[in-house]
């Protein structure tokens, strides 16, 4: 199982940028997992996350979270984009795959 997140490294003038994430497993599972948590540093630092089928956002140093399941597939993603506050320094990214195989829970996590 393999976890893949990418983020814009610069922001454009409404302090937004592109972002991916994917989970992804080498064999067909019953239910794939792909949960994204952001990480906004800085002082009453926030972002807004505006994908295909999700819009979430947190404030105050929150973590806005979102995920998507793929059934009997190898992948489920995430992507779209990702805006900071002003007072946002960075904007963290987790990106964590999860299934569940023969009564086991397996997951992986990528940071960025």
């Amino acid at each position: 199982m393999k976890a893949y997140a990418y983020i814009q490294d610069y922001a454009n003038s409404n302090n937004c940028g592109s972002f991916n994430t994917n989970a992804s497993s080498t064999k067909v599972v019953s239910a794939i997992t792909n949960t994204v948590q952001w990480d906004p540093i800085g002082i009453g630092g926030s972002a807004s996350i505006q994908g295909v089928g999700v819009s979430v956002s947190g404030n105050g140093g929150g973590s806005p979270t979102a995920s998507i399941t793929g059934n009997n597939t190898t992948s489920a993603g995430i992507q779209g984009t990702a805006c900071m506050s002003w007072s946002t320094i960075y904007l963290g990214v987790y990106s964590t795959a999860g299934s569940r195989i023969n009564n086991t829970y397996y997951s992986v996590t990528a940071h960025l």
